[in-house]
């Protein structure tokens, strides 16, 4: 049945809103178990494919549904693959709680909409759209809503978070955050890791009410690269002067935030070089990342965003997630002229990274807790050692 009465629904054009929502929950009930699974095994082989061995999914009710999450964690703890770990778009208010904890997710949040996308002119704006002045966009959560939602994640002891892109949706969860802070204190919310996803339009003040309360920043800077260019659509939905405000990925580690650089997949590719190389060649070239940065939030700011702060790196007693790189050459940037301990003489064994100018590196084998799970036969042959095959 078509949701002719819902709000954005259109007979001949794209649906949005409301009705939207509709017809994806209608959609996903028709979905057989046996091409869901399918479609998790595939998405895992090609992240594992790619060097990726983590994957955080955002599911929630319109999104995915219970059972696509469900069956997807239970399949990545079965298949030698990426760890997953899930989060559940769902208010408090709605139950999100419970059904996290049923579904074994460790966040109440991430695809939680405040706001939907520029693109369809549903991000929630201050000032109208540039090519639809009678338009603001969407807002579908209040910041009241935003604030009872993050009071009961930080009450039960579970990370919140929100999907928002527009500058009037990120500053009504900034707003939130603080107010529970000032309810509960600080320092209980810092704990938590809240999360915000996407973030695209970050007034300064905004950015540092999520830093000062540990919010992590889920951005993609690829959205940068596709929408950011000369004439692209940030240009034609909110003309060049708020264009060049977005993704703000410099100014939010310059404050100090915690950045997680990621896919947002399908909506871009899972393509982990590429999207370090778009963080650092922005369009705004003041927000670019030097590779070092990037790269740390490419790795090591994902396994922050769900509280691991040892994870991602490289060293004794760390886990044993590597990715193995076939790259042209590496080299060395001085990721800020004022940093005068980042030697890039080859005796100080500073590492390098691939050069980002050239195509992206091929990964030849990637593992988890030491566990081959693709290029078993590369692995094999050049260390001699065995190995969980996928």
């Amino acid at each position: 049945m078509m949701p002719v009465r819902l709000e954005g629904f259109d007979a001949v054009g794209p649906v949005t809103k409301a009705a939207h929502n509709a017809l994806r929950e209608a959609a996903l009930v028709r979905v057989r178990p046996s091409d869901r699974r399918a479609a998790h095994l595939a998405t895992l082989a090609d992240a594992a494919a790619h060097g990726i061995v983590s994957v955080h999914e955002m599911s929630g009710p319109s999104i995915g549904g219970a059972d696509d999450l469900r069956e997807l964690l239970a399949t990545a703890a079965d298949f030698a693959g990426p760890v997953v770990f899930g989060y559940w778009g769902q208010t408090a208010a709605e139950g999100g709680i419970e059904m996290a904890r049923e579904l074994g997710a460790i966040g109440v949040g991430g695809d939680l909409f405040v706001d939907g996308s520029l693109g369809s002119h549903t991000a929630s704006l201050v000032e109208p759209y540039a090519d639809d002045l009678s338009s603001r966009g969407a807002q579908y959560l209040s910041r009241e809503e935003i604030t009872d939602h993050l009071r009961a994640a930080t009450l039960a002891g579970i990370a919140g978070g929100f999907h928002a892109i527009g500058d009037a949706a990120c500053a009504d969860v900034a707003a939130g955050v603080a107010a529970v802070a000032d309810e509960l204190g600080q320092g209980l919310v810092r704990s938590l890791g809240h999360r915000i996803e996407h973030a695209e339009m970050l007034h300064e003040s905004d950015i540092a009410t999520l830093v000062n309360h540990g919010v992590t920043f889920s951005m993609q800077p690829i959205f940068d690269a596709y929408w950011g260019v000369p004439g692209g659509m940030y240009d034609q939905r909110l003309g060049t002067e708020r264009a060049h405000q977005m993704n703000r990925l410099a100014s939010i580690v310059s404050a100090g935030g915690r950045l997680a650089i990621n896919s947002d997949t399908p909506v871009t590719p899972m393509r982990p070089w590429s999207i370090v190389r778009a963080a650092t060649e922005h369009c705004q070239e003041p927000e670019s990342l030097s590779a070092r940065a990037a790269f740390n939030a490419a790795t090591r700011g994902g396994w922050r965003a769900i509280g691991n702060e040892g994870v991602g790196v490289i060293e004794v007693g760390a886990p044993a997630h590597l990715a193995v790189w076939e790259a042209a050459e590496l080299e060395v940037r001085v990721p800020d002229a004022t940093v005068t301990n980042w030697s890039t003489d080859p005796r100080a064994a500073t590492p390098g990274l691939p050069r980002l100018d050239d195509d992206d590196p091929v990964c030849v084998a990637t593992l988890v807790d030491g566990r081959v799970i693709y290029g078993q036969d590369y692995w094999t042959e050049r260390t001699g050692a065995g190995g969980s095959s996928r």
